[in-house]
């Protein structure tokens, strides 16, 4: 009997949906810790590559103060490949990013479903806007190495033309239509920033909406209570009425006999059949209670009467001056008799 595994165990060991929700955020901080880790890991390779392109720079500032063309346009291409692969970190770093934003928002979610502390609400906001500001500092950088792409590749058609116009003896016509691919080039330059400015005002009505947020949360209201007290006298009567109805049972038994008696010189037999009929009557018992409360409140009222007594003082003294007198006459009548 102690091996069976009954339904009510099974229910007991199944996991409530708090227990769930805490295994998704546990799964959710494990991933976002990985993230963050990747994170830092691109930016560290952004900031190598950031130095490595300086270092190109000032030796493309020394060839061109030493005017060698070749080695100007092999360091040009080394820095065209150095800004692709900034490029791609870069755009690694924003998939990142918006995939912790993403994780911060599901957190944001599950703690509303789990009603914790807004302590924690706070600190996630304040995260997501520390990512926010990080983000845009990101498409700043952006704009700024296809800044830096173009004008390279500015200066390579530079070098180029000049090369071509030596080789072809400087025709007119491909100066015209290296210039129109400047030009469109310049364009499309154009258009890529107008694309990183809508971005960016985005991003930055992103951020106006998390600060709105936060004043929603950190605003406080204040309310004013006025109590008044009343003394009351209640006195409750309760009348309880039973009505109780009882059915008896009644049982009725019938029986019927039949005997046969057949007598013969040698044989005699009998036969007898009994039949029973048995009707019985179900007892049913009806209770109604009905129960009436009456409530009688009354006011307490409390009068206080003061009254003051003023005591005369002169009416006592004459009354004995006067008995004084008396007893005086009297004592002289006595003397003189």
């Amino acid at each position: 009997m102690n091996s069976l595994v009954t339904p009510s165990d099974i229910s007991d060991h199944m996991p409530s949906r708090s227990l769930q929700l805490l295994r998704i955020k546990l799964v959710l901080s494990r991933f976002r810790l990985q993230q963050l880790l990747l994170l830092l890991l691109l930016i560290l390779l952004l900031l190598l590559l950031l130095l490595l392109l300086l270092l190109l720079l000032l030796l493309l500032l020394l060839l061109l103060l030493l005017r060698q063309q070749l080695l100007l346009l092999l360091l040009l291409l080394l820095l065209l490949l150095l800004l692709l692969l900034l490029l791609l970190l870069l755009l690694l770093l924003l998939l990142l990013l918006l995939l912790l934003l993403l994780l911060l928002l599901l957190l944001l979610l599950l703690l509303l479903l789990l009603l914790l502390l807004l302590l924690l609400l706070l600190l996630l906001l304040l995260l997501l806007l520390l990512l926010l500001l990080l983000l845009l500092l990101l498409l700043l950088l952006l704009l700024l190495l296809l800044l830096l792409l173009l004008l390279l590749l500015l200066l390579l058609l530079q070098l180029l033309l000049q090369l071509l116009l030596r080789l072809l003896l400087q025709q007119l016509l491909l100066l015209l239509l290296l210039q129109l691919l400047l030009l469109l080039l310049l364009l499309l330059l154009l258009l890529l920033l107008l694309l990183l400015l809508l971005l960016l005002l985005l991003l930055l009505l992103l951020l106006l909406l998390l600060l709105l947020l936060l004043l929603l949360l950190t605003t406080t209201t204040t309310t004013t209570t006025t109590t008044t007290s009343t003394t009351t006298t209640t006195t409750t009567s309760s009348t309880t009425t039973t009505i109780t109805t009882t059915t008896t049972t009644t049982t009725t038994t019938t029986t019927t006999t039949t005997t046969t008696t057949t007598t013969t010189t040698t044989t005699t037999s009998t036969t007898t059949t009994t039949t029973t009929t048995t009707t019985t009557t179900t007892t049913t018992t009806t209770t109604t209670t009905t129960t009436t409360t009456t409530t009688t409140t009354a006011t307490t009222t409390t009068t206080t009467t003061t009254t003051t007594t003023t005591t005369t003082t002169t009416t006592i003294f004459y009354l004995k001056k006067y008995f004084f007198m008396i007893g005086h006459n009297n004592y002289c009548i006595s003397l003189h008799v």
